[in-house]
């Protein structure tokens, strides 16, 4: 089941939801809300268990998306960061953060 919004793209299957932005530049703080929005809502409805988030277009992880991914483990889903680039994971390190994501490489 894909969602599409300006920004980003869900897919649904299963137990399983996975999100990549579509755009190179970072998405603001209105694209990441409503994908928020969005993410916690296919949660309940499809009682999801594990979140991906395809990252091998992004050079930064914004804050807020941090936060609202960190949430989501606390909540006790397992978050995936499927092929982050160097400086996403150095910059996880860096905060204390890589413990919350289970990274994963895809060709």
């Amino acid at each position: 089941m894909p969602e599409n919004s300006p920004g980003f793209e869900i897919a649904q299957s299963g137990s399983r939801i996975s999100f990549e932005f579509t755009e190179k530049r970072l998405p603001g703080p209105t694209v990441i809300a409503e994908l928020q929005k969005h993410l916690q809502t296919l949660v309940a409805r499809h009682d999801a268990k594990t979140l991906s988030l395809k990252a091998g277009n992004l050079q930064m992880i914004p804050s807020q998306l941090l936060g609202f991914l960190v949430e989501f483990k606390r909540r006790g889903l397992e978050v995936e960061l499927i092929n982050p680039s160097e400086i996403v994971l150095e910059t996880l390190r860096a905060v204390d953060l890589e413990k919350y994501f289970t990274v994963k490489r895809a060709g």
